[in-house]
């Protein structure tokens, strides 16, 4: 009798943590997939972000805006430079 019974608390322990065990490798599963598909979202916005930066910096588009805002070519580009520079230590 005292086997049965103690057989019996042994076989609930171990449904219990075969439970406990089974839970928790099904929650790890769930929170990778989310975490997957909100990679995969974040990547598809950042290859329409990169795509929009290309299309914003293309140079049609430049022209096109210089033409809308009715910019005109400079004749010349004149660089300012400095002369060499002198540092006192005191």
């Amino acid at each position: 009798m005292r086997l049965n019974v103690g057989l019996m608390v042994l076989l609930v322990i171990s449904s219990v943590g075969n439970l406990i065990v089974s839970n928790h490798g099904a929650n790890q599963r769930y929170a990778f997939s989310k975490s997957m598909a909100e990679y995969r979202a974040l990547q598809s916005e950042h290859q329409k972000l990169l795509n929009r930066v290309a299309e914003l910096q293309s140079p049609n588009r430049l022209i096109t805006e210089s033409e809308r805002l009715q910019l005109v070519n400079a004749a010349d580009i004149a660089y300012v430079t400095t002369g060499g520079a002198v540092a006192l230590n005191r």
